[in-house]
């Protein structure tokens, strides 16, 4: 068994314990097979935990969103969950300083933390008399059946779907570059180097991003890759682009032998091995110039991510449909309306695939936040308790996400209740207006306030940033717990962010509504709002109307109001009359 294959490996290195963060050398949230080690250790799925192994116990730490998924992927491992009390805060940490001895032995692989992860780590327990010991990729004794890279081949994200062409946007990194100290800058974010360079891959799953470095100087600029993947006519667009070329695994010895004095790069993707092959003085640790400039949308991407937002409505409202007329004869596996929903989005040439695992969930299956229905696992959805949905999709015109619950029968009054305080999270934040400025985390009360009223909250974040197809989940921006993004960071036009607000109630159902919203300028000079691209209609047996309050009850009215607008001559004509029945609109 892997566990007792690794604590054999531990004792041969003297090591107390042993962790192993959710991560690769670049800090993705979703990660490549190559790189699925916490799933090859305790079978968990997740995109986000921690492992820690000592010689007498083995934990997996995770966040509310996958508590239930957990326990019931590590069962069979010896793994015992620990449940998070603070998502994406370091509480295993507090378990190493309450249960090892002074002069413990702490091991971790270099490669997989981020320089920010690991500095913050050996603080932490150089304070509480503990050794960090640094590992250089420790999982190759005893991960033997470890999956093979991708060879997806890298191709070019077309002019007509980008807002600026690669020239440009090189043009403005070496501008940001020549006003910092530094003398260099080395990118290490998988979505910041193909947004630059308006390149696509499949090296991960959900994300159209492929395995790469990219260095800029005054001197050369380098995209550090698999060159199986690059095929001699992108080689030569990167060429006429000032962009060499060189072997994915030559960046250590690169970085090693510059005599660069200051070299910035963003200390959450930099990883602690790569850190590690010069001193100290020669990085500067700062946030990427990439980061906000690709969350701050082309105004010409915006008006794709509308069109593509406006597109993927119709997928909903044929899905919706469909399950409903399944139902009345027979029950719908949670798969095949999973496969439907792709089904209808693959009729367009621009779609790339999934933005995330699907999430179809009946029942039970609702109340955890992250479940995903598989061959081997899923429910039959019938008439008589909630169904959540949350899909998405990548396509070369944008990145989708929506969130919509749905009642297969008669919903209870509690159910009820929970719903419109969930949706009146949603309505807050999409009727606001506020100074620029202004912070995601000055935004996440806001979304909860029904709900704790209600007695009620749930245990995620309310809203992550989404790219441009690219991540689902991006930064700066985010709302609430921050998990891909800094719930610090000012909101900025164009920047699009989710909204997800939900309740979930253990082993019978959960509820959550999600709508992505762009930032735009507000009529009052300095002042921003949100414009709804969420073009599915609520669930209207699920409201409370007189829960509602007046300004609410009319922002329901406009936005169903405007999806029957919207699909009323572009709908099925037989369906029509169906439409009218979920908008309420006559």
């Amino acid at each position: 068994m892997i566990l007792a294959q690794i604590r054999r490996l531990m004792r041969q290195e003297a090591l107390d314990a042993y962790v192993i963060p959710m991560g690769d050398p670049h800090h993705n949230e979703y990660l490549a097979p190559h790189w699925q080690l916490i799933k090859a250790v305790s079978g968990f799925s997740g995109s986000a935990g921690v492992l820690l192994i000592t010689q007498d116990f083995a934990g997996l730490w995770t966040d509310a969103r996958y508590f239930g998924q957990a326990e019931y992927e590590i069962e069979a491992y010896g793994l015992e969950l620990v449940r998070l009390q603070v998502p994406h805060q370091p509480e295993y940490i507090d378990w190493l300083e309450q249960h090892l001895t002074r002069a413990a032995r702490i091991g971790g692989d270099l490669a997989l933390f981020s320089i920010q992860a690991w500095q913050s780590l050996h603080a932490r327990l150089e304070a509480a008399s503990l050794e960090l010991v640094p590992l250089d990729e420790f999982w190759t004794h005893y991960w033997l059946d470890r999956p093979a890279k991708s060879s997806a081949e890298i191709f070019v994200h077309p002019d007509k779907y980008v807002g600026e062409k690669r020239s440009a946007k090189l043009h403005k990194l070496k501008t940001a570059l020549q006003k910092s100290p530094a003398n260099a800058c080395l990118l290490t974010a998988l979505d910041e180097i193909a947004w630059l360079l308006n390149l696509r891959g499949a090296d991960i799953p959900y994300n159209p991003i492929f395995f790469s470095f990219f260095w800029l100087s005054a001197e050369r600029s380098v995209l550090f890759v698999e060159l199986a993947k690059i095929g001699e006519e992108l080689k030569e667009t990167l060429r006429i682009a000032g962009v060499e070329c060189l072997p994915y695994t030559a960046i250590h010895e690169y970085v090693a032998e510059q005599r660069e004095p200051l070299i910035w790069s963003d200390p959450r993707s930099l990883n602690a091995a790569l850190y590690g092959t010069l001193a100290p003085q020669n990085w500067l640790l700062n946030p990427s110039y990439i980061r906000t400039a690709k969350a701050n949308k082309h105004p010409e991407e915006c008006a794709l991510i509308r069109a593509r937002h406006d597109k993927e409505g119709l997928v909903w409202l044929y899905a919706w449909q469909w399950w409903e007329q399944q139902l009345q004869e027979n029950a719908v596996g949670e798969l095949d309306l999973v496969n439907y929903m792709e089904s209808l989005r693959a009729e367009e040439e621009v779609y790339l695939g999934p933005s995330f695992s699907p999430i179809v969930a009946y029942g039970p299956n609702g109340a955890m936040n992250h479940y995903s229905p598989s061959k081997e696992n899923q429910a039959m959805i019938e008439q008589g308790s909630l169904l959540l949905v949350d899909t998405g999709g990548q396509y070369l015109d944008g990145t989708t996400d929506m969130t919509r619950t749905f009642a297969t029968g008669t919903p209870t009054e509690s159910q009820r209740k929970a719903y419109t305080a969930v949706l009146q999270g949603l309505i807050a934040l999409s009727r606001l207006r506020f100074p620029a400025g202004t912070a995601g985390q000055q935004l996440d009360s806001l979304a909860r306030a029904a709900l704790w009223q209600e007695g009620l909250n749930y245990g995620h974040g309310t809203g992550h940033g989404v790219g441009y197809c690219l991540n689902v989940h991006e930064g700066p921006q985010a709302i609430g717990t921050g998990a891909s993004g800094d719930k610090a960071a000012r909101l900025e036009q164009g920047m699009l962010t989710s909204v997800e607000p939900g309740y979930y109630l253990e082993g019978q159902w959960g509820i959550r509504v999600e709508n992505l919203l762009l930032c735009v300028e507000d009529e009052k000079a300095g002042w921003l709002k949100f414009e709804s691209l969420g073009y599915c209609p609520l669930e209207v047996k699920l409201i409370v109307w007189e829960q509602l309050k007046d300004a609410e009850w009319e922002w329901v009215r406009d936005f169903q109001k405007s999806v029957y607008r919207g699909y009323e001559k572009r709908i099925l004509p037989h369906l029509k009359p169906w439409l009218q029945e979920k908008t309420f609109a006559k």
